[in-house]
């Protein structure tokens, strides 16, 4: 989309060495990278290819290796609050407003601790440290004052961290806005896990390569077709769910870990579009078939009355395999019947 922006931060490195170097966030920030250039996907120029025009609209900051110095430390705030300013400058300039502006981050994170910032989520950079400044750049911070300052229609807030609360992460200072000057517009900000929890990166097989679990979800979910943001979040957090339960977290943990996803204003969750240019999402659901059963039928249960479902002419004639975009449904066989949900990316097997 030629009206679309990106800022992406993927930090694994750190100068303090009691952060842990993570081994998921540069790649899953490239993951997010190679979706958003797919024209299928976000659809934004790739400012990497040899004909690529100015501006270049995704920002890219990550790590490349754990720092020897505070002054080898990157990316930091500054880095990341310069990109953003070089895309207002850009937009002031030429007198236009955005369509959307994504944010994606991943690394380690916090909640600040103060008033104003206790729903916040912050990133820390490479030269935070835990026994001092944790020096981090305030995404929620950033996401709402460009989306109040009007500078975009849509802003798009994607953090894969944690947000355990944290006294000494200082607020970057240049994302207050005095007084209520909100300029309207939509923010969608879906967070890894929930308020002062831990996110989680694990081990993912061909390769073992380890991503974080909820941006592996998010990437499965945007990769399968068109979604709207309400079947994108429902689709998410089911499938982060899911892979927490299969690592043998308890039911208890798995309620405190799940993203948390949210629009504003809340009447946009069926309005925000991802991937747009793909064909609607469809997910695999085979139903298994006993001797002697009639054919089923499927109705989708989001309307009243019930809709019959029918099969697309270009799918299987088979009665048993369905492509279901996500959505609630009913299955009927004869005068049994049961209720499901369809999620992205997450073929089913269906038995009455």
């Amino acid at each position: 989309m030629e009206r679309d922006w990106a800022i992406i931060v993927g930090v694994k490195d750190y100068l303090d060495p009691s952060l842990n170097t993570l081994e998921g966030p540069v790649s899953d920030a490239q993951s997010f990278y190679n979706w958003l250039i797919r024209p299928e996907g976000g659809d934004i120029p790739d400012p990497n290819q040899p004909n690529a025009q100015d501006p270049a609209r995704i920002k890219f900051a990550k790590s490349s290796g754990r720092p020897t110095s505070p002054s080898r430390a990157k990316p930091t705030a500054e880095d990341v609050y310069s990109a953003g300013e070089d895309i207002v400058d850009w937009l002031e300039t030429h007198g236009e407003t955005g369509r959307r502006l994504y944010i994606y981050t991943s690394g380690h994170g916090c909640t600040p601790i103060s008033a104003e910032q206790a729903e916040s989520v912050a990133l820390l950079m490479a030269n935070a440290k835990t026994t001092g400044t944790m020096l981090n750049f305030p995404a929620t911070a950033c996401a709402r004052y460009m989306r109040r300052r009007g500078f975009f229609e849509e802003v798009v807030l994607l953090m894969d961290c944690c947000r355990s609360r944290a006294s000494n992460a200082l607020p970057f200072p240049y994302y207050s806005i005095m007084g209520d000057t909100t300029k309207g517009g939509t923010l969608v900000e879906a967070y890894g896990t929930s308020w002062d929890s831990q996110a989680h990166e694990f081990a993912y097989p061909p390769n073992h390569d380890k991503h974080g679990a909820f941006t592996r979800a998010l990437i499965a979910c945007l990769d399968s077709g068109r979604l709207t943001a309400h079947q994108l979040k429902e689709s998410v957090n089911f499938l982060v769910e899911k892979d927490l339960r299969a690592r043998g977290l308890s039911e208890k943990a798995v309620r405190d870990r799940r993203p948390d996803i949210r629009v504003d204003p809340g009447d946009q969750l069926n309005e925000i579009l991802f991937s747009e240019k793909a064909g609607a999402a469809r997910t695999e659901i085979k139903i298994v078939r006993e001797a002697d059963m009639p054919a089923p039928e499927i109705l989708k249960v989001a309307q009243y009355p019930y809709a019959l479902v029918q099969k697309d002419p270009g799918d299987a004639a088979d009665p048993w395999h369905w492509l279901l975009e996500p959505g609630k449904y009913e299955l009927r066989i004869g005068n049994r019947s049961k209720k499901f949900d369809v999620y992205a990316a997450s073929p089913e097997e269906l038995q009455l």
